[in-house]
């Protein structure tokens, strides 16, 4: 097992960057994304750590000068899918474990894996406008 985090200071520092806005674009990497939506779900419930991951990823994405749009920027069916997936894998860890070492786990794991939802979701499907839009379920 690979570690993507050395320390949870590392951890802590990537979810300031990202809600402060200082994080740097190019450091927002699906392994950032998930540990980002680890954070949230550990403070608050799936709906609304949901909420708030969406509102934030938006803004990141026009402080480093993108835009969401129907092309580019914020994508809600990748977005629901994996607080979804976050929120199942942290029911299964003991509590008390560190951000790094919660988000190294699922970093390893399967459900970590870039392509992990190509499983449950066609490419055409799920770049589609209609999925970037909103939620939509796998068509696999």
């Amino acid at each position: 097992m690979s570690n993507y985090f050395e320390n949870n200071q590392e951890a802590q520092a990537l979810v300031r960057g990202f809600l402060d806005l200082s994080l740097e674009e190019t450091a927002f990497t699906h392994e950032a994304h998930l540990t980002v939506a680890i954070w949230y779900l550990s403070w608050y419930p799936l709906d609304k750590g949901t909420d708030l991951i969406r509102d934030n990823i938006c803004q990141f994405n026009v402080a480093k000068g993108g835009e969401n749009t129907d092309s580019r920027g914020y994508h809600e069916t990748i977005t629901a899918f994996y607080m979804h997936t976050v929120s199942q894998f942290l029911k299964q860890q003991p509590q008390g474990k560190e951000l790094a070492n919660l988000a190294n786990t699922l970093i390893n794991s399967e459900m970590g894996q870039r392509d992990y939802l190509l499983q449950f979701y066609s490419k055409e499907y799920l770049f589609s406008v209609k999925a970037r839009r909103e939620f939509v379920e796998g068509d696999l």
